[in-house]
C-alpha cells in the first residue's frame, strides 16, 4: 500500500481533517461534499479517507456508489488500485453483485455498487444495507432518492469503536438536485450543519500536467468555464423550456403575506403529487412564487390537510391540471377538485378550473415573457427546489412538447407554474401572440 500525501493539495488536506473529525464526533458534520471543477482531487481524497476509516474503525463497512457499475469499473476502481498499489494486506471479492475490498487485519470493507435507477427505480436493493457510511461519486448523476436512502442506512452497521454515520459526495457544476440542496445555500452563506461543502479546482492540484492544460484549452468556452474553471453560471440546453429564467436574477426570499389571496396550482399524479403556492398583487404588479409541495407515497387529501395546517387562515384560490375534473377511481362521482373543495372548504368562486390544459407552446411563450419582461416576478428558489430544477433543466422536444418520459418525477412543479401563469397572468401578452406560437 502506497503512502498518500494530501498535504500538497491544501483543500484535500482540509477535507480529510474535517471528515476525520466528523467520524470521531468532534464536529457535527455528517454530509460532506467536495465539489467543483474536474481534476480537483475529489475522488482521490474521498477514497483515501475511506481507506483510513477502515483502519481506524475495525470491522466497519463503507459503500462507494456511482450511477452504474460500469462507471465504477471505468473510473473509480482504477483510482482505488492506484492508491492501494501492490499489497498483500487487502482481499478483493470481484463478484459484481457483491464487489468489495477487505482490509487485513482490520476486517473492514469498502463495497462498490451502481445505483442502477433504470433497473430498480425504487432502489429496493438499498433497503437492507447495513453500513457505516457512503461515498457518492459524481452526485449529479445520482437521484435525490439515492441520497435520502443513504441517509437512512448510514450508521446501521455496529462496530466498536463506532464512527459517526457519514456521507461523502463529489460533484461537478450541475443543474440537478444537489445544486439547490448544497451549492446554492453554500454560495449564499446559508449551508447549515450537518452539511459541509468545499470547492475544488484543477489549480489546487499540483499533479495536473502541462499537457492536460493544453488539451483543456481546446474545449468549448462554456464547457471550459464549467468543468475547468468550476463556474456554475453555464449555459442551459438550447431547448430548455424556461430559457429566460435566471436563477441569480429571479431568486428572492419571498414569503406568504396574509393580506393577499393564496393561489394554489395542483398537478395530479400518482407519484409524486404536487402543489405550487404563489401570490400576486391585485393588478399583478408583483408576482411571488414562494413554496412547493411535492409528496411521495401520499394522496390529495393529505396534501390538502398539510396546506390547511400551514396556512389555516389563507383565502385559497385554486387552479391546476384540467384532468382533476375527471372522476377518480377512488369513489363514484368524486373528482380531484371535489376533494380539494371539501378539504379546503372552498366556495365555487374559489375554483378557477380550466376546461382543458393550455398548450406547452403557449405557456412557454407566456412564462418566458414574464421572466424576461415583468420586472417583479420572483421565485423563492430555496423553498422551491424541485421547481428550480425543472426551470433549469426541463427541455422541449422537436414538436415543442415536454418529454415527460425522460424523468417521470420531473416536470410536475413546472406544470403547476404553467397552469398558474395561464389562469391568472395570460393577459400579460396579446392573444395574437399565442395564436402565432401555436402555428409555429
Amino acid at each position: 500500500m502506497i503512502t498518500v500525501d494530501l498535504t500538497k493539495n491544501p483543500k484535500q488536506g482540509n477535507f480529510f481533517t474535517t471528515v476525520l473529525e466528523a467520524a470521531f464526533g468532534d464536529n457535527p458534520l455528517r454530509y460532506l461534499f467536495y465539489g467543483g471543477a474536474i481534476r480537483g482531487g475529489k475522488t482521490y481524497a474521498c477514497l483515501t479517507i475511506l481507506i483510513v476509516l477502515c483502519k481506524l474503525f475495525p470491522g466497519s463497512k463503507w459503500y462507494v456508489i456511482r450511477k452504474s457499475f460500469t462507471r465504477i469499473q471505468e473510473t473509480t476502481l482504477p483510482t482505488m488500485h492506484k492508491i492501494l498499489g501492490r499489497t498483500s494486506r487487502v482481499r478483493w471479492n470481484r463478484d459484481k453483485s457483491n464487489y468489495y475490498v477487505e482490509f487485513i487485519p482490520s476486517g473492514s470493507r469498502i463495497y462498490f455498487a451502481g445505483e442502477d435507477l433504470t433497473r430498480d427505480p425504487e432502489l429496493m436493493w438499498m433497503l437492507g444495507l447495513e453500513c457505516n457510511g457512503f461515498f457518492l461519486e459524481q452526485v449529479e448523476e445520482l437521484s435525490e432518492k439515492c441520497f435520502e436512502m443513504c441517509m437512512s442506512r448510514a450508521g446501521s452497521w455496529y462496530v466498536d469503536p463506532m464512527p459517526s454515520p457519514l456521507i461523502l459526495g463529489s460533484f461537478n457544476p450541475t443543474v440537478t438536485w444537489v445544486r439547490n440542496r448544497v451549492y446554492v445555500p453554500f454560495e449564499e452563506g446559508k449551508l447549515e450543519e450537518p452539511y459541509f461543502y468545499q470547492d475544488a479546482l484543477p489549480d489546487d492540484n499540483p499533479f495536473v500536467t502541462e499537457e492536460q492544460w493544453k488539451m483543456w484549452a481546446n474545449m468549448d468556452d462554456e464547457l471550459y468555464k464549467q468543468f475547468v474553471k468550476g463556474s456554475w453560471d453555464f449555459a442551459k440546453p438550447a431547448n430548455v423550456f424556461a430559457y429566460a429564467f435566471q436563477e441569480k436574477h429571479h431568486h428572492r426570499l419571498v414569503h406568504y403575506n396574509d393580506d393577499f389571496p393564496l393561489y394554489l396550482s395542483f398537478d395530479f399524479n400518482v407519484e409524486p403529487i404536487t402543489c405550487l403556492l404563489a401570490q400576486h398583487g391585485q393588478l399583478a404588479d408583483w408576482i411571488h412564487v414562494f413554496k412547493e409541495y411535492r409528496l411521495i407515497n401520499s394522496d390529495l387529501d393529505e396534501l390538502c390537510q398539510r396546506i390547511v395546517a400551514e396556512f389555516p387562515n389563507g383565502h385559497y384560490i385554486v387552479t391546476g391540471d384540467a384532468s382533476g375534473g375527471n372522476r377518480t377511481h377512488l369513489k363514484r362521482n368524486l373528482t380531484s377538485y371535489k376533494v380539494i373543495k371539501q378539504v379546503l372548504q372552498l366556495s365555487p368562486l374559489q375554483l378557477k378550473v380550466p376546461r382543458a390544459n393550455p398548450s406547452v407552446r403557449n405557456t412557454r411563450v407566456l412564462t418566458n415573457s414574464l421572466f424576461a419582461k415583468h420586472g417583479n416576478y420572483w421565485v423563492n428558489t430555496l423553498a422551491c427546489p424541485h421547481l428550480t430544477l425543472d426551470l433549469n433543466g426541463v427541455v422541449v422536444n422537436e414538436h415543442g412538447d415536454i418529454d415527460k418520459a425522460a424523468d417521470v418525477r420531473k416536470t410536475h412543479l413546472l406544470d403547476g407554474l404553467r397552469y398558474y401563469n395561464w389562469t391568472f397572468h395570460r393577459n400579460f401578452l396579446d392573444k395574437a401572440l399565442y395564436q402565432y406560437a401555436e402555428n409555429e
